[in-house]
């Protein structure tokens, strides 16, 4: 019911002209939107463990309203946009963060119909194995546990988490997630197989949801790329820069690109960090980017990109299954702010 109510709402938002009004209004900036996941329709979408996925219907729905609000571009020709500030429109630029299989299987056959390019931004090291990304392991095991509460103890920090309803589960996922994020790789890791003991959980993701939790392999991700779609890092391992030391940055930057580009025969010039947020990564990141050879970097800041902004702080619309179609064209359009649209 309160899902029917906004989606009305939005509706009508569009229906009065406000998303006419904010994009007329709007300076020519890029809008560049992260992707993570593209299911098919019959897949519950709407649960919790799906929630940056989308579905297949509503992917097309949205790349053909893309199309028709914006030019849809490149981030290689964004690059040049924002370089030479020579912006006469709004474009948009689609990119997917991770490495899921599901990228390759549904959501590419998508952009090959309409003939428009994306940029995939992968983790390395989940390329061509049967593992997933820590934090979905975290969603998963609180989910499928029949254990009612699970203890976590740490020298720092105790968790009790009581587990009687799917609330209960979602909540402990967030809040577990939310403090893992602020541990090394090591520690977390010790931490997930805590709780892989503590929940009883004999199943794994990837055996059980190919759809939602498997990565491509290297064949896949050359593919991408002679489709023309762009190849980016992600780091190798998906941690925190703010996490590593600049050695193990360093170190993180220089597998993901090697590999990239000994898989694909191609240039890895474009970068995304994980978690994407301001206090995750600092300067020195940046300059480690450069020295490389990268082009630009991407967060997970929400906003546009006019002329003018930093290649290394650029910002992105993060798409979730929440983003109903009159939800997502309100966002894309600039009609409601960010913060008043944060808990998707």
């Amino acid at each position: 019911m309160r899902d029917l109510i906004k989606i009305s709402y939005f509706k009508f938002l569009d229906f009065i002209g406000e998303n006419k009004t904010a994009l007329h209004r709007k300076k020519p900036s890029i809008t560049i939107l992260t992707y993570h996941s593209v299911v098919p329709d019959q897949v519950p979408v709407e649960s919790y463990e799906y929630r940056n996925a989308v579905s297949v219907s509503e992917f097309e729905n949205q790349v053909s309203l893309l199309k028709k609000i914006f030019k849809v571009i490149s981030l290689d020709q964004a690059f040049n946009l924002l370089t030479s500030g020579n912006m006469t429109e709004n474009y948009a630029v689609i990119t997917f963060d991770d490495g899921y299989k599901n990228n390759y299987d549904y959501a590419l056959p998508i952009l090959k119909k309409h003939e428009v390019s994306a940029a995939f931004f992968i983790t390395t090291s989940l390329i061509e194995t049967k593992d997933c990304l820590w934090t979905d392991w975290v969603t998963y095991l609180f989910l499928k546990t029949r254990q009612q509460k699970v203890i976590i103890t740490d020298v720092e920090q105790n968790f009790d988490f009581y587990l009687q309803t799917v609330d209960d589960r979602i909540k402990a996922s967030e809040r577990l997630r939310k403090w893992m994020k602020s541990l090394s790789s090591e520690k977390a890791d010790r931490i997930l197989e805590q709780l892989k003991v503590q929940t009883k959980v004999d199943t794994h993701p990837v055996e059980e949801d190919a759809q939602r939790y498997a990565f491509m392999n290297w064949n896949q991700v050359k593919e991408l790329a002679e489709q023309g779609m762009e190849i980016g890092s992600h780091t190798h391992s998906h941690s925190l820069l703010i996490m590593l030391s600049n050695e193990q940055v360093e170190e993180e930057l220089t597998t993901s690109k090697r590999l990239i580009e000994e898989h694909t025969g191609r240039t890895c010039q474009f970068f995304t960090y994980p978690n994407g947020q301001l206090r995750d990564f600092k300067d020195v990141h940046i300059g480690l980017l450069k020295k490389m050879g990268f082009k630009l970097a991407l967060t997970q800041i929400p906003g546009f990109n006019p002329p003018g902004s930093d290649l290394f702080r650029l910002k992105r619309i993060n798409i979730t299954n929440k983003m109903y179609l009159p939800v997502f064209k309100a966002y894309v359009c600039g009609s409601r702010k960010s913060k008043y649209l944060e808990e998707y």
